[in-house]
């Protein structure tokens, strides 16, 4: 087809509307409009007319139909790999993939990376998760083993709170004991369940003697 534009010495012609901007061959591709091109020699744009032009319509060639993948959380294929034609939707796992918990988050999933609503391309579509940071349970134990208080539940590398005052550990006839802080693990970095224990170090006890005499 075309269309003849009669158009002033130095003004700009208006560009047809195409009516078929896709358009489907026996090659076996798809044809899409993409832009206009002047082929007449010496000249690039049809924005100021000062000769006869010639502007011919420019489409960019796609494969009838593309290979769609959906990948999980470790890139691994889901499924068989789709093949869907020239502008369809590919359809989705039925079941959203899980991505496994490390120690400062657990995932959950939210949408999938790239729009297949309208295929148009070989897509490769990845999962994307929302990551959530992990809570610990921290617990404290006295010097008999006997556990202070209640337990608490405290986020990944955030720090717990001791139990102040710190626990005693009852004197022995040799030895006094001065809390000397916390086995287990940073009170301060909690990274995990953890339990803690008071260490205590140990001060030879010393004695009065009285000798009475005449």
């Amino acid at each position: 087809k075309s269309k003849v534009m009669t158009v002033t010495f130095g003004t700009a012609a208006v560009a047809p509307e195409v009516e078929n901007t896709t358009i489907e061959k026996e090659d076996g591709l798809i044809y899409v409009f993409d832009d206009w091109e002047v082929v007449t020699h010496g000249y690039d744009s049809w924005t100021s007319v000062k000769s006869d032009l010639t502007v011919v319509a420019q489409y960019k060639k796609y494969p009838k139909v593309f290979a769609v993948r959906f990948l999980d959380a470790e890139g691994a294929l889901i499924g068989d790999v789709q093949m869907v034609e020239y502008g369809e939707s590919a359809t989705a796992p039925s079941e959203n993939p899980q991505k496994a918990a490390d120690a400062q988050y657990t995932y959950e999933f939210d949408h999938w990376g790239e729009d297949f609503t309208s295929v148009t391309d070989d897509l490769e579509i990845r999962p994307v998760y929302e990551k959530k940071v992990r809570s610990y349970t921290v617990t404290f134990y006295d010097a008999d083993g006997a556990q202070i208080g209640e337990a608490q539940t405290v986020a990944y590398g955030e720090g717990a709170s001791g139990p102040d005052p710190a626990p005693v550990k009852a004197a022995t006839p040799q030895y006094e004991y001065i809390f000397a802080g916390w086995t287990g693990g940073d009170v301060d970095n909690i990274v995990g369940d953890t339990e803690f224990y008071p260490t205590y170090t140990g001060t030879v006890r010393k004695y009065n003697v009285t000798f009475i005499y005449k």
